[in-house]
Order: structure tokens, then C-alpha cells, then sequence
């Protein structure tokens, strides 16, 4: 709003350009006005207004004069204006309003308010609404289901084109929806909220500019979200009040809830977002209850689809096993649930008492109770009775041993029915006294029923005496004379041997024998239980012991310092001591002493058959030392004939000095023990033919011996 209070001279007070105008269109070029001087103060000139539309180049294409405008004993508004088409090829005009009559101080009075300039296209009348029969510019509705837009129009337009909008702040800004060129339109909205709509109307060509078409009347639609719900039930003890707690989202309080509780259903009226309700009837069982609907107080509801479909009230409640009927003997597995912790009373046959399945295995009929604590603290308790019944007392024949092919005769007592297993062998398995045939030894089960239906199991055994194997060994004998022979046999209970000579008892299994020549012995074997015998043989061949002869050719002495030894009657030999001898196990072997000696030899035939015998040989201090003589060459070329140079000969002696030297004097070998020997190579390369001195000291039992001289090498 505006006040002007006019000049001395009539003139121009308002002026505009608008473009962007569309070719023979009409519009309305209007504005409220009013008299501001009241007639009380000053009856003064009147405002005499010209609305003027020009061309941008000053050309008038259409104006209008208000008159002058009458004072009022209160300011009154009074709305002004005219229409106006556009020429073909006109889109950009100027907006005028002149004060045609003078003012100031000279001509008192001509002062006016404005308001609500308005520039805009004339068109027909547009009207939207949510019913194609009656106007409706509100609704609400659920969810999102597809809601009906219905526009109405009055003749104005040739060839007239539609287009609907859509607002999600109340008209601020408009959005165009895809095809919505008709007057109705079908629309699904995609979120809560508020929406507004509206649709606009122009010539077919004009239809998208927004200074040539006009708009119709704005309806709203309200989108609400379905209530949602989730709920929960409570743990009671028996005979407390079982309780659901509502959690609900969304929707508009109060709200309407039916819920299911496996039989019937319950609603629930003006129930708050936060709700706890006491359940009717009020449970004595563990209860689940199912959620139907929701409903709010505009209408919107839910069937489907909640948060969580059911909930629990939980009463503990114990269940036990019913009553049960067992035989002595037997067990019976208890079962209880309901509870955390668990007792069970009395004690007696009962395996655990703090557990929900205790076995029980009581010896007379018992009522067992069982008191649960829930983990809430809530007690229940209930009883069950285990009657026992008395189970058959059975006898039975005792344990038997039958020959292969046997029968045992099996009988048992104390029931009123049998039944023997297996049944391999058995001549009938119902009766008492069955006969048995087993083919290997079988334990026999018989479990005997009595009036009562209860059982009880006893067993025989029955052994089966195997055939019997009869054995002796050894089966061939071979022995040397006046040595011993253990004969055995097996298999039986009695043993007869024959011929009884020789033998250190007949009637053993495993008696001595010691004959002086071959024999054959037999031995009759008996199994008196199933009168089974048998005879068996031994051929015993006695081979003879050789007669040794052992002779020797001399004793020792300085100058004959070894001695042949020869020993015959036997095929091999073994001499002791070996200590002394070049080979202790043949026939001759040579005796090398520094004392007197007594050897033994062991003589032994083909057939392992012994004979010893023993020689001496003596030490005799005595002789000649010059007869311990050296060769004065030998040939190291591996033809086993002078292949080294050593003392061997010389017997049992004792090492001082047996060192060759070269012609540069360096000692080539070094001699330890009369068995050493230089075979010619110094540090492992053989040495050219030549001539190489030796020095030589040793001591005898007859006095030392000294040799200095040269051996000659020969290649």
C-alpha cells in the first residue's frame, strides 16, 4: 500500500514495463484505490485517476479514467481497472496511472492510498477439487494410495491446454507434474506430508508461459503414515496380572488395538502411544498374543506388517511326566519343564536332584515331587507316582564243558515264560529245559517273564572242549653220545612212553632221555574227558664223539723259538689259549711262548659231536743267539714271497731299537714288535732298489740281542 498526496500540477505517479506478453491475449490492468481525505476535515479536490498502456516508443494502445473519486466518512477501498488485448506482434508494454487533477497547497485535498497493482491474463474460470461431483479442496488420506485431482473450466479459451502443479511448501514454489495435460489426474504420492495442488489454463501455444495463462483455486491433501506398533508381554508368577506394553509410532492418538490370543480376539480402546494394559482374561499359562490391527483416531490403520507380530506373557508352570508303571531292576527318565532350578524330593533311586531329567530307579513304588523356581522367582510344583513292580527271581544250571558234538542240557526256574537266545543250536528257545548244541563255546541269555509282564536275565555258559591236538617234539632226534634228550608231548591228560629204558620217567609228557645208540621211542597220548588217544614216534639217532690226537714238534728254545702244533680225529677245532698261536681255530696251528704252556683243543665231528684233549709246551732257557739270523735282501713286489723285511722269526722277544735308514741317514721305518715289518715304501711311496742299513736290538729270555747290517732292496 501506497499514499500519495498529489502535486500542484496533474502528472504521472506509477509507471512499469512488462515483457514477455503473449499476442492477442486479454488481460486486466486494475488497482484498489481510496479517498484518504475525510469530508469532516476538508472538502477538497477529488483524486481523478488514468490507467494508460503505452508502447515502449510512447504510442497509447488503450487507457481508462477512474473519475473522480468520492470522499467517504471512512477511508474506503474501491477497486479500479479495465481490459485490455495485445495486438498481434506486441509482448513488452508500459504501465501507466496519472493524477489528472492539481493539488498542493493552492488547491487543497486530491490525496489517495493504492494497493494490489495488478497486471494479469484474463482467462476462464478454473476450479480444482478432490470430487468430480461437489467441491472438496482438503483431504487426508493413509498411505500411499493413488488419490483423484478434478478440474473444472468455463468457456474463455479457443483451443484452451491444462497443466497441474504440485507445492511441497504451501504454494511458495510450484513444480508442473508429467503428464497432467487433462482436467482430472490420478496421483500417487511417495512420502508423508502436505501437498498442494493446483492446475493452470492458456491457449494451446501459450500454455507454458507464466504471463499468459491463469490458475485455479489450490486444494491441499494431508498424507498420513499408518500406525506402528510394537509390543511385549511380562513374566508373572501364578495368579499375578499378565500385562502388554504398546510401543506406537506415527498415526494420531488415541488409537484402537485388537490383538489375538490363539483363541479369541481383544480390542483395546483409547490406547496412549506408551500403553500398558492389564490382559483379559488374565493368563495361567505361558501366552503368546498376535497383533490384528491398529487403528488412529483419523482412521488410518494397519493389519500387517508390524514391528513385531506377537508377544509373550510368561507364567512358569512346571509339566511332569505322567504316571508310570516300571519292574524292579529297571529305570525310568523323569522329565520336567517350566523352570531355571529344579528339586526334586525324595532322594532315593534318583540320579541327580537339581536337574529338569533326572533318572529314576527306585527300588518300591515312589511319588516323586518336583518344585521349579523360574528365573523370575516364581515356584510351581507337581508330583508324579512310579509304581514298581516285582521282577522274576531266576535259577539256572550252572556253567558246563561238552565234547565237540556234545549236548547241554540248559534249564532255568522262577519264571512263567522263557526265552533262550541265541538260538544257534538251541532245540527250542521257549521252554525251560532246552537242549544246546554249540558248535564253539556260547553263553546262553534266558530272560524269564513273570505274571507281572516284568523280566529278568540270567546266562549258562557252555564250554566246548576242543578236539584235541596231540604233539611231541622234537618229531626227529639227533644226538651225541652220553648227552641228554628232552622229549615232550602235548595235547592230552595221560602219556605213556615205550620203550621205557633210558627214560627218566615213562609216564610224564616231557621225560629225559639218554640212550647209548640210536632208538625209536613212542608215546601213547590220552584225553580221558572225551576219551580221545593217540600214538606218536620219535627216532633218536646217537652219533659217536670223535677221539682227538694232538701232538707237537718241539719245545722252545733261544734258537727254536715256535712250535707246530697238530691235532686229527676231528673235522673242526677250536685251541685255548689263543694267546701264543698264529690261529687258534686249525688243525696245526704254531705256538710262539716265552713259558711253558699247556694248550687245549676242542674237536668237533660233522654231526656237532665233541671230544677235548691238551697238550704242554715247555720253555727251555737255552741255546744258541747267533742262530737268530736276517736276510740280507728281499723283493716288495707282492708275489707273497720276501715281501718285507722284519723278526719275525725270531719268536717272542721284546722290542728296543728296529730302525732302516737311507744313505741321507733318515730313518724310513721303525719297528715296535717282532710282528712288524718294512715292506719297502717310506711315507707311502715305494723306495728305489738300493741298499739301506738297519739297527736292530732286542731282548730274549736268553740274553739281548744286537744286529747291525744292510738289507739290500730289490725291485
Amino acid at each position: 500500500m501506497a499514499y500519495f498526496n498529489a502535486s500542484e500540477l496533474p502528472g504521472e505517479f506509477y509507471k512499469q514495463t512488462i515483457s514477455a506478453l503473449c499476442s492477442n491475449t486479454k488481460y486486466e490492468f486494475a488497482a484498489w484505490i481510496a479517498n484518504v481525505l475525510k469530508p469532516a476535515a476538508l472538502n477538497g479536490v477529488k483524486p481523478d485517476i488514468s490507467f494508460i498502456i503505452q508502447k515502449i516508443d510512447g504510442t497509447t494502445l488503450a487507457s481508462f479514467a477512474t473519475g473522480p473519486i468520492s470522499q467517504r466518512s471512512s477511508m474506503t477501498w474501491e477497486q479500479f481497472g479495465f481490459f485490455f488485448s495485445t495486438p498481434p506482434g506486441i509482448n513488452t508494454v508500459v504501465l501507466k496511472m496519472v493524477n489528472t487533477n492539481p493539488g498542493g497547497l493552492a488547491v487543497p485535498g486530491n490525496d489517495l492510498a493504492i494497493d494490489d497493482i495488478t497486471f494479469r491474463p484474463c482467462g476462464p474460470s478454473l476450479a480444482a477439487s478432490f470430487s468430480s461431483s461437489s467441491v472438496q479442496t482438503t483431504k487426508s488420506q493413509c498411505g500411499f494410495t493413488t488419490v483423484n485431482l478434478y478440474g473444472t473450466t468455463s468457456s474463455g479459451y479457443e483451443s484452451p491446454s491444462f497443466q497441474w502443479q504440485v507445492s511441497e511448501d504451501s504454494g511458495t514454489t510450484w513444480m508442473d507434474l508429467p503428464s497432467s495435460n487433462n482436467l482430472n489426474l490420478n496421483y500417487t504420492p511417495t512420502s508423508t506430508g502436505s501437498l498442494s495442488f493446483r492446475f493452470l489454463s492458456g491457449e494451446a501455444g501459450n500454455i507454458n508461459s507464466s504471463s499468459c495463462r491463469v490458475a485455479s483455486n489450490v486444494i491441499k491433501l494431508s498424507i498420513n503414515q499408518p500406525p506402528q506398533v510394537t509390543f511385549s508381554g511380562n513374566t508373572i508368577c501364578k495368579g499375578e496380572q499378565g500385562q502388554l506394553k504398546f510401543l506406537i509410532v506415527n498415526g494420531t492418538g488415541p488409537y484402537t488395538v485388537i490383538y489375538n490370543n490363539g483363541v479369541t480376539n481383544t480390542t483395546v480402546n483409547n490406547v496412549s502411544p506408551n500403553a500398558v494394559i492389564n490382559v483379559s482374561p488374565n493368563p495361567s499359562f505361558t501366552t503368546t498374543y498376535t497383533l490384528v490391527s491398529v487403528a488412529d483416531a483419523v482412521g488410518c490403520f494397519r493389519t500387517s506388517g508390524f514391528t513385531n507380530l506377537s508377544a509373550t506373557i510368561t507364567v512358569p508352570v512346571v509339566t511332569i511326566n505322567s504316571p508310570a508303571i516300571i519292574c524292579a531292576g529297571d529305570s525310568l527318565q523323569l522329565n520336567a519343564t517350566g523352570g531355571g532350578l529344579y528339586l526334586w524330593t525324595p532322594s532315593t533311586g534318583l540320579s541327580n536332584t537339581t536337574i529338569a531329567n533326572p533318572k529314576a530307579a527306585p527300588a518300591l513304588t515312589t511319588s516323586y515331587k518336583v518344585v521349579i523356581t523360574a528365573n523370575g522367582g516364581c515356584k510351581d510344583s507337581a508330583t508324579t507316582t512310579t509304581t514298581v513292580k516285582p521282577a522274576p527271581i531266576l535259577t539256572v544250571s550252572n556253567d558246563t564243558l561238552i565234547c565237540l558234538n556234545g549236548v547241554a542240557r540248559l534249564w532255568a526256574a522262577g519264571a512263567q515264560q522263557y526265552k533262550w537266545s541265541p538260538s544257534a543250536g538251541v532245540n527250542n528257545t521257549n521252554i525251560t529245559s532246552p537242549d544246546a548244541t554249540p558248535a564253539v563255546g556260547t553263553k546262553y541269555y534266558v530272560t524269564g517273564i513273570n505274571t507281572n509282564g516284568c523280566e529278568a536275565i540270567d546266562s549258562v555258559k557252555v564250554d566246548v572242549k576242543a578236539e584235541p591236538v596231540f604233539l611231541v617234539n622234537p618229531g626227529v632226534a639227533a644226538i651225541c653220545s652220553f648227552k641228554p634228550l628232552q622229549l615232550k608231548a602235548s595235547g592230552g591228560d595221560t602219556y605213556v612212553w615205550q620203550p621205557a629204558k633210558y627214560l627218566s620217567n615213562p609216564n610224564v609228557p616231557d621225560p629225559v632221555a639218554q640212550p647209548d645208540s640210536s632208538i625209536i621211542y613212542s608215546v601213547t597220548i590220552g584225553d580221558t574227558y572225551c576219551n580221545i588217544q593217540s600214538t606218536l614216534t620219535v627216532p633218536v639217532t646217537v652219533n659217536h664223539n670223535p677221539v682227538i690226537t694232538i701232538l707237537k714238534d718241539n719245545d722252545i728254545t733261544c734258537n727254536q723259538p715256535s712250535s707246530q702244533l697238530r691235532a686229527s680225529g676231528a673235522s673242526t677245532y677250536s685251541w685255548s689259549p689263543a694267546s701264543g698261536l698264529n690261529n687258534s681255530n686249525i688243525a696245526n696251528p704254531v705256538a710262539t711262548v716265552n713259558s711253558a704252556t699247556t694248550f687245549f683243543v676242542r674237536g668237533t665231528t660233522d654231526k656237532g659231536c665233541q671230544s677235548s684233549d691238551s697238550i704242554k709246551v715247555n720253555f727251555l732257557n737255552s741255546g744258541n743267539l747267533e742262530a737268530l739270523q736276517l736276510p740280507n735282501a728281499f723283493t716288495p713286489n707282492a708275489d707273497g714271497l720276501n715281501d718285507c723285511f722284519g723278526i719275525k722269526p725270531w719268536g717272542n722277544i721284546n722290542v728296543v731299537t728296529f730302525d732302516i735308514y737311507n744313505r741321507w741317514g733318515e730313518v724310513v721305518f721303525k719297528g715296535k714288535n717282532n710282528a712288524d715289518c718294512w715292506n719297502g715304501s717310506f711315507r707311502g711311496i715305494p723306495q728305489q732298489t738300493g741298499a739301506f742299513p738297519y739297527v736292530i736290538k732286542v731282548k730274549t729270555a736268553c740274553g739281548t740281542v744286537e744286529r747291525k747290517g744292510v738289507v739290500l732292496l730289490l725291485r
